[in-house]
């Protein structure tokens, strides 16, 4: 029969190999942990990339105005090139 003596061997021995319910609840509390630190960045994650999208449609809106604008300053530029008698006859 096993004594108590050769338990408490046993458990020294594998004590390295197999965890306590001790050491499982600490690692699952642990996994539960991360997991909601993971929800929270995948929240905010999908936040960022709601602002980049919104970031992204500016710029190519601005770079449509700044395209517009250069269209109307060479038009200027084309307008102020003709002489002044030109601008009475085209009238």
């Amino acid at each position: 029969m096993i004594s108590e003596k050769d338990v408490q061997k046993l458990i020294i021995a594998f004590s390295d190999i197999f965890p306590t319910k001790l050491e499982l609840e600490e690692k699952i509390a642990n996994l539960e942990e991360k997991f909601v630190t993971n929800e929270r960045f995948d929240q905010a994650m999908g936040k960022l990339d709601f602002i980049i999208g919104e970031l992204k449609t500016i710029r190519e809106e601005q770079s449509a105005h700044v395209l517009r604008h250069d269209d109307l300053e060479k038009d200027i530029r084309e307008i102020r090139a003709l002489p002044s008698v030109a601008h009475q006859i085209k009238k």
